[in-house]
């Protein structure tokens, strides 16, 4: 497990709130950015070759988000969940152009 105080710098940031960090050259924990402004190890955990599934974690939990305080429609749910996926997959091609 990622140990607080590490997971304050370094890491791949997926949205506003939420980031990946490199436990070893395999593995990953995901991490949320708390109130206060540092990021906490959040308990979930990624190999190399299940990025796509923390993002799909990272989008569905933003997706409860915009809908925790107001019912959507279906349609309005759809809308907001492709809405999430293009924004996640704007942040990844942004990092492929970037690199």
């Amino acid at each position: 497990m990622a140990r607080k105080e590490t997971v304050q710098n370094g890491g791949i940031v997926l949205a506003d709130e939420w980031k990946l960090y490199p436990l070893d050259d395999r593995n990953w924990e995901l991490c949320k950015l708390m109130e206060d402004g540092q990021w906490k190890p959040y308990g979930r955990y990624y190999s190399h070759n299940t990025i796509d599934c923390a993002l799909l974690y990272v989008a569905d939990n933003l997706m409860k988000a915009k809908c925790r305080d107001a019912a959507l429609t279906l349609d309005a749910a759809v809308a907001e969940w492709k809405a999430t996926i293009r924004e996640l997959e704007r942040t990844v091609v942004d990092a492929k152009v970037g690199a």
